[in-house]
C-alpha cells in the first residue's frame, strides 16, 4: 500500500489527462503523466515503471477503461468509475507479468477542490 497516492484527472467526452503523484511504501516517489483520447489506440505514458503506453476507452459516461503496455506486452488493466455525484473515483486494476496476473487492487479517491 502506498504512503501517498494523489490522482489529478480531467476527462471530456473525447479524452483524458491524468497525473498521479505516488509515494510507495518504501518511500520511492514517482509521477505518472498521460494524455489519451478514447480511441483504444496506444498513447505515451511518462514516469511509470509498469507501462510505456496506454489505450483508453469510455464504455459509459462515468467509466474510463485502460490497458497499459510495456514493450508491446499488456502489463496493466484498469477501470476508473466516477460516483453519480462526481465526488468519488474508484480505480480497480490488475498488474500482469506475461499472461499471469501478479497483483490486483482497488483505490478510492475523494474529490478535493483546489483552494482559491
Amino acid at each position: 500500500m502506498p504512503q501517498s497516492w494523489v490522482l489529478h484527472i480531467r476527462a471530456s467526452e473525447s479524452d483524458v489527462s491524468h497525473r498521479e503523484e505516488i509515494i510507495t511504501s518504501d518511500g520511492f516517489e514517482m509521477t505518472v503523466v498521460l494524455h489519451a483520447t478514447f480511441d483504444g489506440e496506444d498513447h505515451a505514458v511518462s514516469g511509470s515503471p509498469l507501462m510505456g503506453t496506454i489505450a483508453c476507452t469510455r464504455p459509459a459516461p462515468d467509466v474510463i477503461a485502460g490497458t497499459g503496455k510495456k514493450a508491446g506486452a499488456v502489463t496493466l488493466t484498469d477501470t476508473l468509475t466516477a460516483s453519480l455525484d462526481g465526488e468519488v473515483l474508484t480505480l480497480t486494476y490488475s498488474i500482469f507479468d506475461g499472461n499471469q496476473e501478479v497483483a490486483k487492487g482497488t483505490g478510492i479517491f475523494e474529490r478535493r477542490r483546489a483552494e482559491s
